[in-house]
């Protein structure tokens, strides 16, 4: 087979492939143009091209959601599979989480010189919500563990990622928004309301924990980092 032969885009010579090197440039057709080593730039041009293959691009940025507390130096799969329904994959938060931005929200209002009625003043409690979350409004998610029947329930659903079907199938779990539980018709065990007298003592118990100390810690940056962000805006 007769070695390659190529027309050089500079002298118009019809010269071997070899003796010759790209241009980075393009014909009216679109095809590569190439120009014999000899001519003047041709090299530096070639070896600049060489360089610029080797720069890696430069990743595409992934989609903001709510990284979950506790998520944050898991890969981003991970994150995203424990703030997310695995059915119709809307976005919310767990229980846990739920929780933690509750507690927060009233640290910080208490803090402020507010109550507990925050919760029901749209704009107040706007005003009050931790900095990494969207808001208290985004759906609950519960994670729930399967029995044999709503296992079986489960993996027939075949919108589910396959990386989440193997989860559920081998951890025995699955993460759902309360509209995907009455779809798929497994849901949460329901669990007892404590008595008043039960309340009480954990209500007690977290006023002197540590887990309280933490987010009364957490509340004060929060509000010390609003009221500096508020005076750089006026």
């Amino acid at each position: 087979m007769p070695p390659k032969t190529i027309t050089c885009c500079e002298c118009g010579e019809q010269v071997l492939k070899s003796q010759t090197y790209a241009t980075g440039k393009k014909d009216e057709n679109g095809d590569p143009l190439r120009a014999c080593k000899i001519h003047e730039g041709v090299i530096e041009q070639a070896e600049k091209l060489k360089e610029r293959k080797k720069i890696k691009p430069v990743p595409k940025k992934e989609k903001k959601f709510n990284k979950p507390w506790g998520f944050e130096d898991v890969p981003l799969v991970v994150q995203w599979n424990a703030s997310h329904c695995w059915l119709c994959e809307s976005e919310g938060m767990s229980r846990q989480h739920h929780a933690q931005a509750m507690l927060i929200t009233l640290a910080k209002a208490k803090q402020d010189g507010q109550n507990a009625d925050v919760l029901f003043d749209p704009k107040k409690l706007k005003k009050y919500l931790p900095r990494d979350i969207k808001g208290l409004d985004l759906v609950v998610l519960d994670l729930i563990t399967l029995n044999e029947e709503t296992l079986k329930r489960a993996q027939i659903w075949k919108r589910i990622k396959r990386d989440l079907m193997d989860i559920i199938s081998i951890g025995g779990i699955i993460q759902l928004c309360p509209e995907c539980q009455d779809r798929m018709d497994i849901k949460v065990p329901e669990i007892k309301t404590p008595k008043p007298e039960v309340m009480y003592m954990l209500g007690s118990i977290y006023e002197d924990s540590q887990m309280k100390k933490n987010i009364d810690t957490i509340a004060k940056g929060e509000l010390a980092e609003d009221f500096k962000r508020n005076l750089e805006k006026n």
